[in-house]
């Protein structure tokens, strides 16, 4: 059962790239991301630039353009490493992405800033929220470890 899960998922990812690229095909992050060979990443990075970058920035160091208009400043997600003796802070970041930890500039606990929009898109795919929510969220951690400056 879970095998089939697994593979459902898998092949929406693959269909829903499919259709990215080719609605969105002459920017230079589409170029960027359909050359990338890791396909979690990809979309991990297509999430991100999507859903975070807004605040976090593109490159990831906290400069997005909404950073000013915080209360609190945005993270540099890609000195979470160095800030954690090397190791990725797996469970952290899980529960700061996912909303199970409260941020005030993340919205409240019940409802993250994103969750409304992860709602929706479940609804036109057809597949449950939460699940397409923690497939979200994993994919934007696997970016945020391949960024990660020593």
């Amino acid at each position: 059962m879970m095998d089939r899960r697994i593979k459902t998922i898998s092949g929406l990812f693959g269909l829903l790239s499919t259709v990215l690229f080719c609605v969105w095909p002459q920017t230079s992050v589409a170029t960027e991301l359909a050359a990338s060979d890791n396909s979690i990443v990809n979309t991990g990075k297509y999430v991100y630039l999507r859903r975070c970058a807004v605040c976090h920035g593109e490159s990831a160091k906290g400069d997005g353009v909404y950073g000013p208009l915080l209360t609190v400043e945005p993270t540099d997600l890609t000195s979470l490493l160095a800030r954690n003796d090397g190791k990725f802070p797996f469970d952290r970041v899980l529960e700061t992405i996912s909303g199970s930890e409260l941020l005030p500039a993340h919205g409240a606990r019940d409802m993250p800033i994103w969750g409304q929009e992860f709602a929706m898109e479940a609804e036109l795919l057809g597949v449950d929220a939460k699940t397409l929510a923690r497939a979200r969220v994993l994919e934007i951690m696997a970016y945020l470890a391949d960024i990660q400056e020593q």
